[in-house]
């Protein structure tokens, strides 16, 4: 899985969104348990958020978020159903995460 590849357009990445990309894909990641939660209620598989991110929509970036910086995600399920996700930055150990999951049209 190739992050920073041709389909993310290493150009038009911020920082942020690079930082947290290279982290996933690298496997340095961990999953809040508030969207631990929102999965298991939603039932989405974490993979396929993991699977998609190289295809995601940055729709926000928040570099000043406390206690870690956040970027907003648009997010396409394995069965089409497009879903918003929040990651998160945790600069002191080089780690994303994931904040929460929601459906857009619920």
């Amino acid at each position: 899985m190739c992050l920073l590849g041709v389909s993310a357009n290493v150009e038009l990445v911020s920082k942020l969104s690079a930082k947290i990309f290279t982290a996933v894909e690298s496997g340095r990641y961990v999953v809040s348990d508030h969207a631990d939660n929102q999965v298991r209620e939603r039932s989405i598989m974490v993979w396929q958020l993991l699977e998609d991110l190289e295809r995601s929509e940055v729709l926000s970036e928040r570099p000043q978020t406390k206690p870690n910086p956040t970027i907003e995600l648009q997010q396409t399920l394995a069965d089409g159903t497009r879903v918003k996700s929040v990651w998160g930055y945790m600069h002191g150990i080089q780690v994303a995460k994931l904040v929460t999951v929601h459906f857009f049209d619920r």
